[in-house]
C-alpha cells in the first residue's frame, strides 16, 4: 500500500502510501510479547484458505482501505495535516486491514511468509507512530520492501505504491 510520506505530497501519493502502510501493517501486526493467543489467525484451528481466495479477499480489503484513505486525503494540505491524516486515518485503517487479512487465515505453506510480512508491517507502523514527523516529509517509503513482497505474492492492491 504505497504510502510514501514526503513533504506536500499529492493526495494520490498519500493514499498510495496509506495503502502501502495498510498492507504493511496488516502483514506485520505483532505485539512485543509474542503472545500467539493474541494473533488474529490461529492457523492450527482453521482450515487453510486457498491462495486464490486469499488474494481475492485480501486485495478487496486493501481496495476498501484505499477508498477510505482516498476520501480522507482531501484534508491533507501541509505536513501537519499529513501527520494527522497518518495518525487518524492511515494507521488505524492499516491496522484494521492487516487484522482483516490475518483473520482470513493463510494458504497452506505460506503461513510463515505472510505472518512475517504482517509482523514487519506492524513494526514499521509502530516506528512511524512513535515519531510521525521524522518520516512525514522525509521522502522515503518505509514500506517499500514490504510492499514489493506483497505485490510479488499477489496482493497487488495491497502492495501498490503509486
Amino acid at each position: 500500500m504505497g504510502v510514501i510520506l514526503a513533504p506536500m505530497t499529492s493526495r494520490r501519493t498519500l493514499v498510495a502510501a496509506a495503502l502501502l502502510v495498510t498492507l504493511s501493517a496488516a502483514t506485520s501486526c505483532s505485539d512485543d510479547t509474542n503472545n500467539d493467543s493474541n494473533k488474529a489467525s490461529d492457523t492450527t484451528t482453521k482450515a487453510a484458505i486457498s491462495k486464490a481466495e486469499f488474494l481475492t479477499e485480501g486485495n478487496a480489503l486493501c481496495t476498501s482501505f484505499n477508498a477510505t484513505a482516498e476520501a480522507a486525503s482531501a484534508t491533507v494540505t501541509d505536513q501537519a495535516s499529513q501527520i494527522v491524516f497518518f495518525t487518524d486515518v492511515v494507521a488505524p485503517g492499516l491496522r484494521d486491514t492487516m487484522a482483516g487479512i490475518e483473520a482470513l487465515g493463510f494458504p497452506a505453506g505460506d503461513e510463515a511468509l505472510l505472518q512475517g510480512l504482517i509482523d514487519d508491517t506492524l513494526e514499521v507502523l509502530d516506528t512511524i507512530e512513535a515519531d510521525p514527523a521524522a518520516v512525514v516529509g522525509s521522502g522515503t517509503d518505509p514500506f517499500a520492501s514490504i510492499n514489493q513482497q506483497l505485490a510479488d505474492y499477489g496482493l497487488t492492491v495491497c502492495g501498490q505504491a503509486e
